[in-house]
């Protein structure tokens, strides 16, 4: 004879507790309990506290609590991109402009830099600054 773990874990319940229907309540709860998701304590104690909910059907309720939960996380993280949001280009101005230095070109950063007040030692790595700041690759996050 055969003998799987399943009926054999209700048959010792049922012996324990002296009742079918004591044994019955007690496998429901503890297969609730099994199914739990760290953080979900209220809505496990609900679905205790209802008798017709099976341990499938709180599966599935815990699945769904969590997917919600997911979704509000997502959204939230969506939120505060938008809030957050860092422009593809430097700006100076505040009013949507380009800074002067991004509009100037090569020529007009080796006469910056022929001026001496760029704090680069060598042109072509101001050059190369200036090129980056220029597409967007550098951005400005406030003044020194």
């Amino acid at each position: 004879m055969k003998r799987d773990p399943v009926s054999l874990r209700l048959f010792v319940a049922v012996v324990e507790t002296g009742a079918i229907a004591r044994a019955a309540e007690r496998e429901r709860l503890a297969g609730i309990d099994r199914l739990m998701p760290a953080g979900m304590e209220k809505l496990r104690d609900d679905m205790k506290a209802d008798g017709s909910v099976t341990p499938e059907k709180a599966a599935v309720r815990f699945l769904e609590a969590s997917n919600a939960a997911r979704d509000r996380q997502m959204q939230g993280i969506k939120d505060a991109d938008q809030l957050t949001s860092v422009p593809a280009s430097p700006r100076v101005d505040g009013g949507g402009q380009p800074a002067p230095a991004a509009q100037g070109g090569e020529d007009a950063w080796k006469k910056e830099f022929a001026a001496g007040k760029t704090g680069f030692v060598a042109e072509a790595d101001y050059l190369a600054y200036k090129k980056a700041e220029a597409r967007g690759a550098i951005r400005i996050t406030g003044s020194a």
